[in-house]
């Protein structure tokens, strides 16, 4: 484990865990541990950390995969869905929520809240809302 000291992370006594990269596949994300005292969604950071990654190279058989049931009359929307499941509309809700959460708390430390400002009247996002706002 290393010490980080980053403007984006919540303390410098923070850890990180290294990950190792593959032969031949490059460097690897590092993942960053949470503090041992909590496990609260809310207490989570962002943070920037670029490293670089060496892409392997392609070896697929290129053109439209006939399996994805994609035709001359799919819809913009069908061919979104196909990079964009469930999963990940459910992962953008959650950490939309979660950021919303965080600004909220960070502000009610420094006062209260102006009863019209936009943190104060926050309604947690719905699954429905982060669908139909991502394809406009």
């Amino acid at each position: 484990m290393c010490k980080v000291n980053s403007p984006f992370s919540s303390s410098s006594s923070e850890e990180e865990e290294v990950v190792q990269p593959e032969p031949d596949r490059g460097t690897k994300r590092t993942r960053r541990t949470l503090p041992k005292h909590t496990n609260k969604d809310s207490e989570l950071e962002w943070k920037e950390q670029i490293q670089t990654v060496q892409t392997p190279a392609f070896s697929g058989v290129p053109g439209i995969n006939k399996n994805l049931h994609i035709n001359q009359d799919s819809s913009p929307w069908d061919v979104f869905e196909i990079f964009f499941s469930l999963e990940v509309f459910q992962l953008i809700q959650k950490e939309t929520n979660r950021y919303a959460m965080q600004k909220t708390n960070k502000k009610k430390q420094e006062g209260p809240l102006k009863p019209k400002s936009l943190l104060a009247q926050w309604i947690r996002v719905s699954l429905q809302e982060i669908k139909k706002n991502s394809f406009r």
